[in-house]
This record gives C-alpha cells, structure tokens and sequence, in this order.
C-alpha cells in the first residue's frame, strides 16, 4: 500500500490551519474510552500520525462503528486513515482533533517514521521529559501560502 502521509500535516491540523481540508494520518493507537458504570456511550481516542509529528483524536460517535465493524474497512492500530472532517477543541485543557468523517483507506504492519508529540510538555510532571518535544512552528507556512520565494 502506498504511504499517502505528508509530514507536517498533523502540525497544520493542530494548528487549526487545515479547517476545511480532509488529510490522510495513521492511526497509531486506537483506544476505546468510557465510563466504568456502562451509562455513557462508548467512545475512542486516536493518536493520529503523520510519520513526523502526532496529536490526540476522538471520534465522532456516529462513526464508532468502524472500530466494531470487521472486514477491511475495521479502524485497527497502524491504519491508514482519510479524514474527511474534523474540528478541533480543547478538552481538560488539550487540545483535540474529533473526527467527524473518516474513511479507513488501509493497514500498515508498524508506525510509520518517528513521530513526536505536537503536546506541549509540562515540566511539572513526575518523571520530567520524555523526550524531544516537536515545535509546531517548524511546519507553519509563510503567510499567502509560501508559493513565491526567493532565489
């Protein structure tokens, strides 16, 4: 399967620079999320890649069935994903990307590339750093697009 992910896309996402734009990410964990009582529809978090950078997801519970559903269209760990609407919000002081449409487009056996998370670290955790923490602005585009540049 062809590798469609562009890096620095995850960055224009979080950065809320690709609003009305669909973008293909991989999702590198998939993880179901909800309350202990079963009275509060299921829900799943997303870690989305774009094999340089990655963010925290949700989606939207209208589509929790590709997480359900079998056959080659199932949301796994690995999977190749188009999202073809989001939005952003900060939840618990984070921001998050919901998935509101998403098209499974394939399967990767591994986490493609090394990304870093686009969270800004907080150094009043226990165990400090983890690690380089990625810098949004690195992947920020000149204003007008960054079509013209100097030679």
């Amino acid at each position: 399967m062809a590798n469609n992910l562009i890096p620095g896309t995850i960055a224009r996402v979080y950065a809320q620079e690709l609003m009305g734009d669909g973008f293909y990410a991989q999702a590198i964990e998939v993880k179901r999320i909800g309350s202990a009582s079963g009275t509060a529809q299921e829900r799943y978090r997303l870690t989305i890649s774009d094999g340089q950078g990655f963010c925290q997801a949700m989606l939207a519970t209208q589509i929790n069935s590709l997480v359900s559903n079998e056959g080659p269209g199932k949301l796994t760990k690995n999977s190749i994903i188009f999202i073809k609407e989001h939005i952003c919000n900060v939840m618990q002081g984070k921001k998050l990307v919901i998935a509101l449409n998403l098209e499974v487009v394939g399967q990767h056996h591994d986490t493609i590339g090394n990304p870093q998370s686009l969270e800004p670290r907080d150094p009043n955790k226990a165990g400090g750093p983890a690690g380089p923490s990625y810098n949004v602005a690195q992947q920020q585009q000149p204003a007008g697009g960054g079509g013209n540049q100097n030679r």
